[in-house]
């Protein structure tokens, strides 16, 4: 697929495009696709790229090509564009399903065709739809039970990559420590752009310790970010959160979204995960017992991450977390879904930086 065009629109993917999309993926002849319907998915939910269920129509040749595919497409909004190529986010998404995709416990939905233009940062995923997977609404917030199993599987996925030696591999230049350029930058440049906006939405709700908070990453963001590149590192998700997970029939897991993913440690993605996925009256109840699943699964698998190393990394995510919302804040908003996330996964990640002990961090 990479000799083939990247559709700037959904308008312009065809029957012909979709067929050499699913072609390599059909033990039988490659179908031909007589018609589609498409259907605008993920509304409010994703940020950084538009997302479309392609429903397909083979007229009832025989074939064992898919019947419905996800198509993703970059985002037409001028701002949300720039920090997607800032920070490579198209590039390491497409990397990601064509090099370690295969290799995760966390089930990726099958790739056939992810294609990105250094260039112009266009791409496109087409993927397999798991739609028919259980999902829940991040914003209703995770339950105990399904949090119990996001966390051992996220736990597995870290052990499969654990100070993996190709990390240091030409191979797999693309996917960077959390303190490489441009991460630090992009920091002190969406709080110097965004940090207004955040006051602005969250008004009364943001406290003198979160302003000190606020005030603090951007001017220590390297020094915040350089101990993550320590060991253990795995492949982190970077956006391991409940609207990216689908859950199977047998407690399995399956994750989407994989352009945040770098190399990091595991406490990184369970602390963002717990931090904004749980209620905040639920976080606060399962912190410590999910904590310990994460660990014990990572024991079991032969995974060694001492809890001082996991806590400490917990507490400086859970600061660096911030970022999240204060960026957010400056993207496209104009869906009421999109403005209620955020206004949750914000105050989310106020209480666990006021609650899990973090501020001792910025006083040393």
């Amino acid at each position: 697929m990479d000799s083939v065009r990247i559709p700037a629109t959904i308008d312009e993917v065809d029957s012909a495009w979709l067929e050499t999309a699913v072609r390599e993926h059909c033990a039988v002849a490659a179908p031909r696709i007589d018609s589609f319907a498409v259907e605008k998915v993920g509304v409010g939910v994703g940020f950084m790229g538009y997302l479309y269920r392609v429903t397909i129509d083979y007229g009832g040749a025989a074939h064992d090509g898919p019947r419905q595919v996800i198509v993703k497409l970059p985002v037409e909004h001028d701002v949300t564009r720039q920090v997607a190529r800032s920070y490579r986010f198209y590039e390491k998404e497409v990397q990601f399903y064509n090099t370690l995709g295969s290799e995760t416990p966390l089930n990726p939905p099958v790739a056939y065709a992810a294609i990105h233009d250094v260039e112009s940062d266009d791409f496109v995923l087409v993927v397999e739809d798991l739609g028919h997977l259980r999902t829940t609404d991040q914003l209703a917030g995770c339950s105990p039970d399904d949090a119990a199993l996001a966390v051992a599987a996220l736990a597995r996925h870290h052990a499969a990559f654990w100070n993996d030696p190709r990390f240091d591999s030409p191979d797999l230049a693309w996917l960077p420590l959390y303190c490489d350029p441009p991460t630090p930058e992009g920091v002190v440049q969406t709080f110097a752009d965004c940090w207004p906006r955040f006051l602005e939405v969250f008004g009364d709700e943001i406290g003198p310790e979160i302003r000190r908070v606020g005030e603090w990453v951007p001017t220590q963001a390297r020094a915040l970010l350089t101990p993550l590149a320590g060991h253990p590192l795995t492949l982190t998700h970077g956006d391991f959160r409940m609207d990216n997970l689908f859950f199977h029939d047998d407690g399995a897991v399956s994750a989407i979204d994989w352009q945040i993913c770098a190399k990091g440690p595991g406490g990184y993605d369970f602390a963002y995960f717990v931090s904004q996925s749980l209620t905040i009256d639920d976080r606060r109840a399962q912190w410590d017992r999910l904590a310990a699943i994460y660990l014990d699964t990572l024991a079991a698998a032969g995974a060694v991450y001492p809890p001082d190393q996991f806590w400490l990394d917990v507490k400086r995510t859970l600061l660096f977390c911030l970022v999240y919302p204060v960026q957010v804040a400056s993207l496209d908003l104009s869906d009421p879904h999109s403005l209620e996330l955020l206004l949750e996964i914000g105050a989310r990640a106020m209480s666990a930086i006021l609650e899990c002990d973090t501020l001792a961090l910025i006083e040393a």
